[in-house]
């Protein structure tokens, strides 16, 4: 992760708050920053329905207009030394068109910052997050809270049992990734690996002694898992949480104990829609975690 940085940014908003924190971060990790602005206005499309070459006009204004408001934001960036510029694209789909530019041109990592519901007052992923996260090959940060980084937490979410399909790889590279992104942004990292218990109410059936037996094999074939990941990788007992307990629920505690800044967690592909997915149980956990999130794929 590193190079080149592409941010996103949807060209109806008026504010981007987001950039202080991302130009911060590209400071520290020597990345260049592209800023991609996706542009569309759906009554300029109305108004040109039978004039092509007007609409491409207008279209192509719209998109300079933009361009020249965010030239401010350029300058800010490049005042923190790190190397900037922008490009607009007229986009109805804001996934594809990232997707698309991801394909043709150099990308180390995506950055979009999610969107504030502006009645609960709440951070919520919108459709274009979710595909960004199912469609784009590329290292996903998705930003929830504008303050720029001082001194994160940067905390990794592994699953060494494979118990969600995940190939052991990807656990390898999330902690190696968290390691190596703490050192950088100065700041600590801790890794953590959540089960679920068997629900009693599935082994009613054979007894309280094998009942207790196969509780405490499945306990040991995670933690034995988790350990020897750990080992592997050097992380020392201070960096390391395991909790046998419902993940919805131990993670978001966790992560707001620890103030954590940042959550790493993996992607894996799935060969039948060829699409990079989290797999329900991360899907669903993404909405209640207030941190930020890095989304990584195997490489």
């Amino acid at each position: 992760m590193e190079n080149n940085m592409l941010v996103v940014l949807r060209g109806d908003r008026e504010h981007y708050p987001e950039l202080e924190k991302i130009g911060k971060t590209a400071s520290l990790l020597g990345n260049a920053v592209h800023l991609l602005v996706i542009a569309y206005n759906a009554s300029l499309d109305s108004h040109y329905w039978f004039d092509q070459e007007g609409k491409d006009k207008a279209q192509e204004s719209y998109c300079h207009k933009l361009s020249q408001s965010l030239e401010t934001e350029v300058e800010g960036l490049k005042a923190l030394g790190v190397e900037a510029k922008c490009e607009v694209v007229w986009s109805k789909r804001l996934h594809e068109a990232v997707a698309d530019y991801c394909d043709k041109n150099p990308v180390d990592w995506v950055v979009k910052a999610c969107d504030q519901h502006s009645l609960v007052e709440r951070v919520f992923f919108t459709h274009s997050d979710w595909h960004l996260i199912r469609e784009v090959d590329r290292p996903l940060w998705l930003i929830k809270n504008a303050e720029p980084f001082q001194n994160p937490l940067l905390a990794v979410a592994v699953d060494p049992a494979q118990a969600h399909d995940k190939p052991q790889s990807l656990d390898v590279e999330l902690v190696q990734s968290g390691k190596a992104l703490s050192e950088k942004l100065r700041g600590r990292f801790k890794v953590m690996h959540a089960y679920d218990p068997i629900p009693p109410t599935l082994l009613t059936d054979i007894g309280s002694t094998a009942a207790q037996e196969i509780t405490e094999q499945v306990a040991q074939q995670h933690r034995k898992a988790f350990e020897s990941l750990m080992e592997q990788q050097g992380i020392l007992e201070p960096e390391q949480y395991l909790v046998e307990d419902d993940v919805h629920h131990a993670l978001p505690e966790w992560l707001k104990q620890q103030q954590a800044s940042l959550l790493l967690i993996g992607a894996v592909k799935r060969s039948k829609f060829n699409q990079w997915l989290l797999g329900s149980t991360a899907e669903r956990l993404l909405e209640s975690v207030e941190t930020d999130i890095l989304v990584l794929k195997p490489s």
